[in-house]
C-alpha cells in the first residue's frame, strides 16, 4: 500500500490514511533500506489493525525508491512474533527495487508521450511548412502548413517522392543534401497549383544519426508572400513619395524662382521709380537754367539741384549693388535734417510750383524748421521718403491746396518730421494698407511701391513712420528718427580738394573707356586742372599706345566692362611690362568688383560711377605723388 495509508485503528479491515511520521514507512524511507519490527505496544507509531483488532506482532516496511524519487513502501504485517530472516528481507527488498523501476518507467513512459503530444501539436501547428525525408526523397512526415502550401492533403504527400510534387526545387539540390550539404534560400518562388506564385524562404537540411550518417532531410518553408508584396507596396509608395517630393521640390524651385523674378520686378520697379523722380528733378531744373541763363545766381542754384538729384540717383544704384551684395552698411554720415527738407522743397518745385501754375492750380508750400542735432542718416534716401510723400499729397490735392515741412525734436533723443497737407484724406482701411507694396488708390497711374520703399528706408535708419488721417481732412505722416551715436551739432568737415599742382608738375595721362561720353568727361576735369590726357577707346589702343616709341606716361585711367580686353585684364598687362606706372580702375561696381573677379594685379586705386570731379583730382593727385617717377620708367 502507499506510504501513507494504513488499515484504521477499531476498524478491522478497514483502510485508514495515516500521516507519513507517525507510521514505520517514514522510517524505512528515511533508512532507506528493509526494516523489521517486532510488536507494537507502547508505542506511539500508529499501524493498522488485522481481522482480530490486534495490532501485527512482526511488521516488515521496505521502501519503494528510485534514486532520490520515493513512490511509497511495502509492508508486511504478521499477527505472530517471528524472527525474518535475511532471504526474506532481501525477498521483500528486491520486490520493492522492481516496484519502484516499474513505476519510474511508467513515469518516462508519460513523460515521453506527453513531449510527444507536444512536438506534435508544433510540428502540427507551426506556421512554417515541415516536410520530412528519408535518404530516398520519400515523404515521412508533413505538417499542415505544408500541405496547405503544396495543395495536397498530408495523407496524400506521405511516401510520395519529392520530385512528384516539388517542381521548383533541382533535383541537384537534394543530391547534395543527401551528401550532408544544406541549402538556403531567400524569397525563394514556389508556383503552386492554380494558386500563382507565393514566396518563401527555403532551407534543406540533412538530417543525421548518431552515428553522423544522413539519414533524412527536412525541407523549411516559411512563406514571406504577404512580406514581400507588402514591401513591394511599401517601395511603391516610397517612390511615389519621392516623386511627390521631387515634384514639391520642382514647385518650390518655380515658386522661388517666380518670387526672384517678383522680388526683381519690385526691385526694377523701386528703382524706375527713384529714377524717374531724379530724372523729373533734372528735366525740371534743366528747363529752369535754360530759362534763368542771365540770371547767375538762379542758374548757379538750379545747377545744383541737378546735380545733387544726379547723386541721388548714383545713390539709388549704389542701394542696388549692396542689395546685390546682401551687405549690411551704415546709416551715413552726419546729416543736417533741415537741409534734406529745404533741398526736397526745391528739388520738387517744378511739380508743385511751375507745373501747377501751367496748369491753373496753385500749391502752397511752407516750411517750419526748428534747430536739430545732425542724424547719422543716408541723405539720398531721406530725399527719396520725402519726395516720395510730397508727390503724394500733391496727388491727393488734384485742385490745389496747403503742404506743409515741420521738424522739431522728439523725446530726449530723436527728430521728427511732418509732412502734412489738405488733401482728400483717407479711409481707416487705406491707412492699413498704405504701406503694402504694390497696393495703391492711383489706378493704373501709380506702381504702389512708394511708400513701401520709404518705409523700409526709414526702417533701416531705425525709425518708424506714423500716419494720421481722416477723409475730407488731409493727412499728416510722422517720420521719427534716431539721433544715434556721433551725432553732434557741428556741421561736418567738408571734403578736401586736391592741392594745386605746382609748374612743372602736369602730368601725361591715359583715359581708357569705350564710351566717348566718359572719356570726354574725363578728359575735359583732368585738362582743366592742367594735366596732358590722351583717350583710348579699347585696351588693346591703350597697349598700343604704351608700346609706341617715345610714349611718356605718369598715369593711366581705365574703366573695366570694355570688349575684348576688361580693364583687370589690361593692368595685370601694364604692371608686367611697367610696373612703375600707376593705373586707377573706374568702374560703376567699385570695390566690390576686386571682390567678385580674384586678381592678382591689384589697381593703384578704385573710382567709382558716377565719379565725383573732386574725387578724380584727389585720387590723381595722390598717385601722381606717390609714384613721382612713373613717367620715367614707363619711357624705360
Amino acid at each position: 500500500f502507499g506510504h501513507s495509508l494504513g488499515q484504521a485503528e477499531g476498524e478491522p479491515g478497514a483502510m485508514a490514511r495515516f500521516p507519513r511520521a507517525q507510521s514505520l514507512a517514514d522510517e524505512a524511507i528515511a533508512c532507506r533500506q528493509t526494516i523489521v519490527r517486532l510488536g507494537s505496544a507502547g508505542e506511539k507509531r500508529r499501524t493498522p489493525r488485522l481481522a482480530d483488532n490486534a495490532p501485527p506482532a512482526t511488521t516488515l516496511s521496505s521502501p519503494i525508491r528510485h534514486g532520490d524519487q520515493v513512490y511509497g513502501v511495502v509492508e508486511v504485517y504478521f499477527a505472530d512474533r517471528r524472527d525474518v530472516s535475511g532471504d526474506e528481507r532481501d525477498l521483500l527488498t528486491a520486490f520493492a527495487d522492481q516496484t519502484a523501476t516499474a513505476l519510474q518507467k511508467a513515469d518516462l513512459y508519460q513523460q515521453v508521450a506527453a513531449q510527444r503530444r507536444q512536438l506534435q501539436s508544433i510540428f502540427d501547428n507551426a506556421p512554417v511548412g515541415i516536410l520530412y525525408f528519408d535518404t530516398d526523397c520519400r515523404a515521412v512526415a508533413v505538417n499542415a502548413a505544408a500541405a496547405a502550401m503544396y495543395h495536397l492533403p498530408a495523407e496524400e504527400i506521405i511516401e510520395r517522392h519529392s520530385k512528384t510534387f516539388i517542381h521548383d526545387l533541382s533535383p541537384e539540390i537534394f543530391e547534395k543534401a543527401r551528401k550532408g550539404e544544406a541549402f538556403h534560400a531567400s524569397h525563394y518562388v514556389y508556383h503552386a497549383p492554380g494558386d500563382g506564385e507565393i514566396v518563401c524562404d527555403v532551407s534543406l537540411l540533412p538530417v543525421r544519426d548518431e552515428q553522423g550518417q544522413v539519414a533524412g532531410l527536412l525541407l523549411l518553408s516559411f512563406e514571406v508572400t504577404a512580406l514581400v508584396q507588402a514591401q513591394q507596396e511599401a517601395d511603391t509608395a516610397r517612390r511615389s513619395a519621392e516623386n511627390a517630393l521631387a515634384e514639391v521640390r520642382a514647385t518650390q524651385t518655380q515658386m522661388v524662382q517666380m518670387e526672384k523674378m517678383r522680388a526683381i520686378g519690385e526691385l526694377a520697379s523701386g528703382v524706375a521709380h527713384d529714377f524717374n523722380n531724379a530724372l523729373m528733378t533734372i528735366l525740371g531744373y534743366a528747363e529752369l537754367a535754360e530759362d534763368t541763363l542771365d540770371d547767375t545766381g538762379a542758374l548757379e542754384n538750379n545747377l545744383a539741384i541737378i546735380k545733387k538729384a544726379a547723386m541721388d540717383a548714383a545713390t539709388t544704384v549704389e542701394r542696388l549693388q549692396r542689395f546685390a551684395r546682401q551687405r549690411v552698411v551704415a546709416n551715413g554720415p552726419p546729416t543736417d535734417i533741415n537741409g534734406i527738407v529745404q533741398d526736397v522743397v526745391q528739388m520738387t518745385r517744378p511739380r508743385w510750383r511751375d507745373a501747377a501754375q501751367k496748369e491753373g492750380r496753385r500749391y502752397q508750400v511752407e516750411t517750419d524748421l526748428q534747430p536739430l542735432p545732425l542724424v547719422a542718416a543716408e541723405p539720398s534716401g531721406l530725399r527719396e521718403v520725402l519726395i516720395n510723400l510730397i508727390h503724394n499729397a500733391l496727388n491727393a490735392m488734384p485742385t490745389g491746396g496747403a503742404l506743409t515741412l515741420s521738424t522739431r525734436t522728439h523725446g530726449e533723443d530723436g527728430i521728427e518730421i511732418e509732412v502734412r497737407d489738405t488733401g482728400s484724406g483717407m479711409t481707416p482701411e487705406v491707412v492699413a494698407r498704405i504701406f503694402d507694396p504694390f497696393f495703391t488708390t492711383r489706378g493704373v497711374e501709380g506702381t504702389g511701391l512708394g511708400l513701401a520703399v520709404s518705409w523700409a528706408i526709414i526702417q533701416r535708419h531705425g525709425g518708424t513712420i506714423e500716419v494720421a488721417s481722416e477723409p475730407g481732412q488731409g493727412s499728416r505722416f510722422f517720420l521719427r528718427l534716431p539721433v544715434g551715436a556721433g551725432s553732434e551739432t557741428e556741421r561736418p568737415a567738408p571734403r578736401a580738394t586736391p592741392a594745386p599742382l605746382q609748374a612743372g608738375q602736369d602730368a601725361q595721362v591715359l583715359v581708357v573707356d569705350d564710351e566717348p561720353f566718359v572719356a570726354s568727361i574725363l578728359t575735359s576735369i583732368l585738362t582743366r586742372h592742367g594735366h596732358h590726357v590722351t583717350m583710348a577707346h579699347s585696351a588693346e589702343e591703350a597697349l598700343e599706345y604704351l608700346r609706341a616709341p617715345g610714349a611718356a606716361l605718369q598715369l593711366v585711367i581705365t574703366d573695366h566692362g570694355m570688349p575684348g580686353m576688361t580693364g583687370l585684364q589690361l593692368i595685370a598687362e601694364i604692371k608686367r611690362t611697367h610696373p612703375h606706372l600707376p593705373v586707377l580702375l573706374l568702374t560703376g561696381w567699385g570695390e566690390s568688383l576686386l571682390h567678385t573677379h580674384v586678381t592678382e594685379t591689384l589697381p593703384d586705386a578704385v573710382l567709382g560711377k558716377p565719379i565725383d570731379q573732386t574725387d578724380l583730382l584727389n585720387a590723381v593727385t595722390r598717385a601722381l605723388r606717390e609714384n613721382p617717377t612713373g613717367a620715367e620708367r614707363s619711357e624705360a
